[in-house]
């Protein structure tokens, strides 16, 4: 996972997060065909931007894990063929449901984020992933086992 993470705690090494991923990026492109999972925190608009400009032609996939952005961020990323890895944390925020709502299935992903998204009821992996594939359900009209075979496929594409 690389990115750029702008929350209030680490805004004093921004200036040094955009340096070192451009740089990361630039080696990607170079290499082409790389999985990239991209995290946006307080940085959607530029994370995106960076992505489109330092891999715009090359082959790589790219993940935003999280994602938390605003809507017409999230467009131009959907625009992109961008992925989004989806966690339980996500699937009962107002704000994730909004997000999830808009992806397209085919762009869809899980993730736990564990342990950072543990909770006293979210636990285990396991127990993160079934609660995001339940939401994701719930979200998208569809049961838990067409969800894990929509996940299933898209991962299965990313590869």
């Amino acid at each position: 996972e690389i990115g750029l993470d702008g929350s209030s705690e680490l805004k004093n090494t921004y200036t040094t997060q955009k340096r070192l991923l451009e740089q990361i990026l630039g080696v990607c492109s170079t290499y082409d065909n790389k999985i990239l999972t991209i995290h946006s925190r307080n940085a959607a608009s530029e994370v995106i931007e960076m992505l489109v400009r330092c891999l715009g032609k090359s082959n790589c996939k790219i993940i935003l894990h999280w994602y938390s952005g605003g809507l017409p961020e999230l467009k131009a990323a959907i625009q992109k063929g961008f992925y989004f890895s989806i966690n339980h944390k996500m699937v009962s925020s107002n704000k994730g449901k909004e997000i999830i709502k808009t992806i397209p299935e085919h762009l869809l992903l899980t993730e736990t984020d564990a342990p950072f998204t543990f909770s006293n009821g979210i636990k285990t992996r396991i127990e993160s992933l079934n609660s995001t594939i339940i939401g994701l359900g719930f979200q998208k009209g569809k049961s838990p086992d067409e969800i894990r075979d929509m996940v299933y496929n898209n991962f299965k594409k990313i590869l």
